[in-house]
């Protein structure tokens, strides 16, 4: 297991139990999410966005930027990670 900075306050066993049935619309998972990345952007000193440009980690890193405006927290760095595999498009866009 990875070792996590001593300051971080990780529950290892947040999430025991839950099930995909707990979370049974989009609300719900979005109020998840909202709670997780809270914590997230909390108890890390520097936290940075890992993004591809794509769909996923572009709605990722919407969505950190949402959180972190509506909780009055820094708005992280991203990093973009370059595959060398990415459509035209992506690139495009990135640049």
């Amino acid at each position: 297991m990875a070792q996590f900075p001593d300051y971080l306050d990780v529950d290892y066993d947040a999430g025991d139990g839950e099930d995909p049935v707990d979370y049974p619309n989009i609300e719900d998972k979005i109020e998840k999410a909202i709670e997780v990345t809270r914590e997230g952007l909390e108890q890390y000193e520097n936290p940075v966005v890992m993004w591809t440009g794509g769909k996923d980690s572009t709605l990722t890193l919407y969505f950190i930027k949402e959180v972190a405006e509506k909780f009055g927290m820094e708005v992280p760095p991203a990093v973009f990670i370059d595959h060398f595999q990415h459509f035209d498009s992506i690139t495009d866009f990135v640049e």
